[in-house]
């Protein structure tokens, strides 16, 4: 399964209480009052930030300062969050230098084996496009069963064309399901979505510093 493997792949690294040597670009600071869902996604928002990895070549936006980086990190760049007791990782797995030709040859194959999978909680969601950034991208999201009879797990996987760098940034999301009521589960749905589309589909060059 794709969020065994992804889990799996994390083993070893404990969940930080702060962040080490992560370069963060654009961070505000978070209000405290007001309780409407508007003002708390716009104080959200004022917390992204940004990741910037000019050795690599890639940068990638976080939803919100709540998002840290790993300081042991077992793959390119490596994050997580704990929002509301549902944990979240996020990874940067491969960059790997290719034409467009390659990557869409890439993408191809990518959407072939997702459409193959037969154990999933529901059918898997497949877009592709080009990113805010001018980008070309593939992106799934899917739901996978737990081993307990409420858990799950929500994964997404993109893999995003940096035009200005002819590589390609594989990036894997995963959510793990906490929440019991049908109430709770939606705002946890919800939010695993707006995480990884935000960090999955937000791949760039690597941003220039004054």
């Amino acid at each position: 399964m794709i969020a065994l493997r992804l889990i799996q792949s994390f083993v070893g690294i404990a969940l930080p209480l702060f962040v080490i040597g992560c370069s963060q670009e654009g961070r505000g600071v978070a209000s405290s009052s007001g309780t409407d869902s508007k003002q708390t996604e716009t104080d959200e928002s004022r917390e992204a930030w940004v990741y910037n990895s000019k050795a690599d070549g890639f940068s990638l936006r976080l939803p919100s300062s709540k998002w840290k980086q790993m300081p042991k990190k077992k793959h390119i760049a490596d994050f997580w969050s704990n929002q509301f007791g549902s944990p979240m990782l996020a990874g940067v797995f491969s960059i790997k230098k290719q034409t467009n030709a390659e990557f869409q040859d890439l993408a191809k194959d990518f959407k072939e084996e997702i459409k193959k999978k037969d154990d999933l909680l529901v059918k898997p969601t497949i877009q592709e496009g080009v990113n805010k950034e001018g980008n070309p991208f593939v992106f799934v999201t899917l739901y996978e069963k737990g081993e307990g009879d409420d858990e799950y797990f929500f994964v997404g996987k993109s893999y995003t064309w940096v035009k200005d760098k002819a590589v390609t940034v594989e990036v894997l999301f995963e959510g793990q399901a906490r929440m019991k009521s049908k109430v709770f589960k939606a705002i946890e749905n919800k939010e695993f979505e707006k995480a990884a589309k935000t960090i999955c589909l937000s791949v760039d060059k690597a941003k220039e510093r004054n």
